[in-house]
This record gives C-alpha cells, structure tokens and sequence, in this order.
C-alpha cells in the first residue's frame, strides 16, 4: 500500500469563505488574490494537479512515506516522528478509508 502526507498549501480560491458573514466574504474576496501571491499558496488548480501525480506517478514513489508540498520532500512538524503515534495514525488512517483489518469479534 501506497501513503504519503500531502500538504496542498495556502489555497484561498477554495470558496471557504461563502458561509461567512457578508462582510467577511467581502474583505476575503478582495484579499484572495494579494494572498495567492504569497509563496506557498497554490489555485486550487495546481494543488489538484499536485496531488494527482503524487498519487498515479511513477516518478513519485520515491515520495512514499515522505511529507510532500507541491512535488517535493518537505519536513513536517515535530510531534508526527513521535514513534508512538505513529502506528495509531496508520491503524486509524485504514480505518477511516475503510481497508481496517478485522482485529476480532466485535
């Protein structure tokens, strides 16, 4: 089985501000294209596209396993190399995608 942790970066085209107040959906609606400037922030377009090869290309199997911004290796936070957390997030991550072995009767 393949995994990797996929950041999609800071996408502010994702339409997360259209259950905010008006006045809100105002100021982020003006603001959005200044923050798609910033270094890191993404379209929605290239971040899908990002993580669909990272998820079908052949030349990304050398990411699995890995943290991944755009199309490369990055370093993730400390508390994700706890050792003791890492075979729950496994377990639950099977769990939620519903491939979860059978651990007995339930």
């Amino acid at each position: 089985m393949r995994a990797a942790s996929f950041d999609p970066g800071l996408m502010p085209d994702t339409g997360l501000a259209r259950n905010y107040p008006r006045i809100v959906q105002k100021i982020y609606s003006t603001l959005a294209p200044l923050i798609a400037r910033i270094p890191g922030a993404n379209l929605v377009k290239t971040s899908a596209e990002n993580l669909a090869w990272l998820a079908t290309s052949p030349e990304a199997e050398p990411l699995m396993g890995r943290y991944v911004a755009g199309r490369r290796p990055r370093t993730s936070s400390p508390v994700s190399y706890a050792s003791d957390l890492q075979q729950d997030v496994w377990n639950t991550s099977l769990e939620r995608a519903g491939t979860a072995p059978q651990t007995g009767a339930d």
